[in-house]
């Protein structure tokens, strides 16, 4: 059986704009020193962006923030 992920894959490469789509497109690898996702969520930012949420919470809250951020670069 297949996984649904690698479905997906084999459908996605079938599409006319896939040749389009590149996984390694230059420039779009950061360096590991300027990567600061590499760097550890600390409390303090965590609480001050989120201080109506337990601790726990808004570290979660503050690492989906800053993923989000990634994303959308």
């Amino acid at each position: 059986m297949i996984h649904p992920l690698e479905l997906l894959q084999q459908v996605r490469q079938r599409l006319p704009w896939a040749s389009k789509w590149s996984h390694a497109a230059p420039g779009v690898d950061l360096a590991p020193e300027q990567d600061w996702l590499l760097e550890p969520a600390r409390l303090e930012e965590a609480q001050a962006l989120f201080p109506h949420l337990s601790e726990e919470e808004s570290l979660l809250r503050y690492q989906r923030f800053r993923l989000g951020m990634r994303w959308n670069r």
